[in-house]
């Protein structure tokens, strides 16, 4: 997750249009803890559970194993285009060309 997890809870409250004395209330703390709450770069899972149950949204879904689809999608963003001059009269520089590119899409397709 590239953001600590307070200021993305405080985004998605900000976002639910529930005041923060609403939230508090609704997760049994005060306002300062809440105001705490969103300085914090961890939280106790049965609290986030709650906070998740609160605001309708799944915090735990930020530390969760991209799945195969997230992984393809990551890959095609970061797709290499590697340019090769080769000399046509030289099958050495064609043969070396053709196995330099297998093993570079192996390494894509990691």
């Amino acid at each position: 997750m590239n953001q600590p997890i307070g200021k993305k809870i405080q985004e998605i409250l900000n976002s639910s249009g529930m005041s923060i004395s609403e939230f508090a209330r609704r997760i049994s703390r005060s306002p300062q803890n809440v105001y705490d709450i969103f300085e914090r770069d961890s939280i106790d899972t049965g609290l986030l559970a709650t906070i998740g149950n609160v605001l309708k949204h799944d915090f735990f879904s930020y530390f969760a194993a991209p799945s195969q689809k997230e992984i393809v999608e990551q890959k095609r963003k970061y797709r290499v285009t590697i340019m090769l001059e080769i000399d046509e009269d030289d099958k050495v520089d064609k043969v070396l060309a053709l196995a330099l590119g297998e093993q570079v899409l192996k390494q894509l397709k990691r």
